[in-house]
């Protein structure tokens, strides 16, 4: 399992230092960040590779106790009541949708259907498996998707999706903000300034900050809200994540940003 691991990392580096050599100079952190989760049977969360639960790489909420399923359900309950659907992004190992499903019927609240975001062939069988499991019975009602549905009403479930979007990572250099790309030198990857100052209307950021100064804006997050918007008719979109406030998020002390691998 070790050396098939460390084959995947060298096709993956490979890949990824090949679209730096094609691209002429550095690419964008958020650009690296997309290879190195979603390239199709390569990434982490593409790859074949068992992350989520006990035997994987880290728990989420979900798989510490059914109560926080049963509690996302009773708000679901609220909005569809019995007339809507609802669609989960970033469902992983399956458990936090048996957990709604499972309440949302002992409520006599079951949606019309349970779609299922998601382009990881692995991950689908494995909520699949987790459904059958427990929940055989409503197998019929769940609906798996690799794109949008139009027309959408009910309600939109995003457990710890937010911070598995690609973002960019910025840094104050001369006295301006410009994006930090990745490069690929003498057989490494390396963090290098980009040239062009940064600039777009929709970020916000510290006017002054000291030199080398870190942090990250994630456009790709909000075109992805942009699109649930487009989508829905009505409905609300429950996004349950780890955050702060924009004075803490930019804080002085904060000179490293967010970023954990």
């Amino acid at each position: 399992q070790s050396e098939y691991k460390i084959i995947l990392h060298m096709k993956l580096e490979d890949i990824i230092s090949q679209s730096i050599h094609e691209n002429g100079k550095p690419i964008g952190f958020d650009v690296f960040m997309n290879f190195a989760l979603y390239s199709p049977g390569l990434g982490y969360y593409r790859s074949s590779a068992n992350i989520f639960g006990h035997q994987g790489d880290f728990i989420t909420a979900p798989e510490t106790s059914d109560l926080f399923g049963y509690s996302v359900a009773k708000q679901c309950a609220q909005i569809i009541n019995g007339g809507g659907d609802v669609l989960e992004f970033g469902a992983g190992s399956g458990v936090l949708a048996v957990q709604v499903l499972f309440e949302l019927g002992r409520l006599k609240s079951l949606p019309k259907k349970y779609y299922i975001m998601e382009l990881s062939g692995q991950l689908k069988q494995q909520q699949k498996q987790a459904i059958l499991n427990v929940l055989p019975e409503l197998i019929d009602r769940v609906e798996w998707l690799t794109k949008l549905p139009t027309g959408f009403s009910g309600v939109v479930i995003a457990n710890e999706m937010l911070d598995a979007i690609p973002a960019k990572r910025l840094i104050f250099y001369g006295g301006r903000f410009v994006e930090l790309g990745v490069d690929f030198i003498d057989g490494n990857f390396q963090w290098k300034p980009l040239d062009e100052p940064y600039s777009n209307s929709l970020t916000s950021l510290p006017a002054i900050c000291d030199e080398g100064y870190t942090t990250e804006v994630n456009l790709q997050a909000l075109a992805w809200i942009d699109s649930l918007y487009s989508t829905m008719t009505e409905g609300i979109v429950l996004l349950i994540d780890y955050g702060m406030d924009r004075n803490e998020y930019h804080h002085p002390q904060r000179k490293d940003g967010t970023l954990r691998c």
